[in-house]
Protein backbone atom coordinates (compact mmCIF):
# COMPACT_ATOMS: atom_id res chain seq x y z
CA UNK A 1 0.00 0.00 0.00
CA UNK A 2 0.92 3.53 -0.55
CA UNK A 3 1.55 6.17 1.88
CA UNK A 4 -1.34 8.57 0.82
CA UNK A 5 -4.00 5.08 1.41
CA UNK A 6 -2.35 4.68 4.79
CA UNK A 7 -2.83 8.22 5.60
CA UNK A 8 -6.41 8.25 4.58
CA UNK A 9 -7.13 5.80 6.83
CA UNK A 10 -4.93 7.04 9.36
CA UNK A 11 -7.46 10.04 9.17
CA UNK A 12 -10.46 7.89 8.68
CA UNK A 13 -9.62 6.39 11.76
CA UNK A 14 -8.72 9.30 13.70
CA UNK A 15 -12.21 10.66 12.50
CA UNK A 16 -14.04 7.49 13.54
CA UNK A 17 -12.31 7.95 16.90
CA UNK A 18 -12.95 11.60 17.70
CA UNK A 19 -16.82 10.53 16.94
CA UNK A 20 -16.87 7.97 19.13
CA UNK A 21 -15.21 9.92 22.27
CA UNK A 22 -17.03 13.07 21.60
CA UNK A 23 -20.48 12.59 22.44
CA UNK A 24 -18.93 10.64 25.54
CA UNK A 25 -17.22 14.04 27.22
CA UNK A 26 -20.57 16.03 26.66
CA UNK A 27 -22.00 16.64 30.54
CA UNK A 28 -25.36 14.26 31.45
CA UNK A 29 -27.79 16.25 31.86
CA UNK A 30 -30.94 14.94 32.83
CA UNK A 31 -34.37 14.20 31.00
CA UNK A 32 -36.65 17.44 31.36
CA UNK A 33 -39.71 16.37 33.46
CA UNK A 34 -42.52 16.39 30.52
CA UNK A 35 -45.54 16.28 33.19
CA UNK A 36 -44.10 18.79 35.18
CA UNK A 37 -46.45 21.77 33.84
CA UNK A 38 -49.69 18.97 34.29
CA UNK A 39 -48.43 18.15 38.15
CA UNK A 40 -48.91 22.14 38.71
CA UNK A 41 -51.64 22.80 37.47
CA UNK A 42 -53.48 19.77 38.74
CA UNK A 43 -52.39 20.97 42.33
CA UNK A 44 -53.17 24.67 41.46
CA UNK A 45 -57.00 23.36 40.19
CA UNK A 46 -56.99 21.12 43.70
CA UNK A 47 -56.44 24.70 45.73
CA UNK A 48 -58.71 26.08 43.85
CA UNK A 49 -61.49 23.57 44.56
CA UNK A 50 -60.74 23.57 48.27
CA UNK A 51 -60.85 27.63 48.41
CA UNK A 52 -64.15 27.11 46.80
CA UNK A 53 -65.48 24.41 49.21
CA UNK A 54 -64.68 26.41 52.15
CA UNK A 55 -66.10 29.43 51.02
CA UNK A 56 -69.51 27.06 50.23
CA UNK A 57 -69.20 25.54 53.51
CA UNK A 58 -69.11 29.63 54.80
CA UNK A 59 -72.35 30.19 53.09
CA UNK A 60 -74.20 27.11 54.66
CA UNK A 61 -72.92 28.19 57.99
CA UNK A 62 -74.65 31.65 57.49
CA UNK A 63 -77.31 30.50 55.81
CA UNK A 64 -78.07 28.13 58.65
CA UNK A 65 -77.30 30.67 61.42
CA UNK A 66 -79.73 32.94 59.48
CA UNK A 67 -82.64 30.99 59.52
CA UNK A 68 -82.37 29.74 62.95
Amino acid sequence: MTAITWTRRGAGLALLAACIALPACKRSEPPPDLLKTQRDAMERAKGVGKTMQKAVDEEGKKADEEGR
